[in-house]
Order: C-alpha cells, then structure tokens, then sequence
C-alpha cells in the first residue's frame, strides 16, 4: 500500500526596483499565492551602500602590522 502526500505551490511574483540616489535603492515585491492556498506578501527594501566600502571596494584589507 503505497502511502504519502503530494502537495504543489505556484506563486506569483512582481518587483522593481529604483535607484533613488547614488547608493540608495528601493525594492519592492508583492507575492501572491496563485495555486489557491490564499495569501499574499508585500516586501518593502531599502539598501544602502557606504561611501567608503564603496570608494575602497574591499572590506577585507589585511591588517597591516609592525
């Protein structure tokens, strides 16, 4: 007697994005569970680049020492 469950999810995803200044950028992504589960999710992201991590373009120096 062969036993288990089988279950599916299809989901539907829309974002963008925006560069509001050098540096700062804004996402935003809305989720909706199409396969009749129910539900949604709204995603609202902000990044932000440092200057200088930016300007350096490494955050791993080696330590220099003497």
């Amino acid at each position: 007697m062969l036993q288990g469950s089988d279950r599916t999810a299809t989901d539907l995803v829309l974002g963008v994005g925006y560069g509001i200044a050098r540096g700062n950028t804004l996402n935003a992504a809305f989720k909706l569970n199409a396969s009749g589960r129910g539900g949604a999710e709204f995603r609202l992201n902000w990044l932000y680049t440092f200057e200088r991590a930016a300007r350096s373009g490494n955050l791993n120096r080696p330590a220099t020492g003497g």
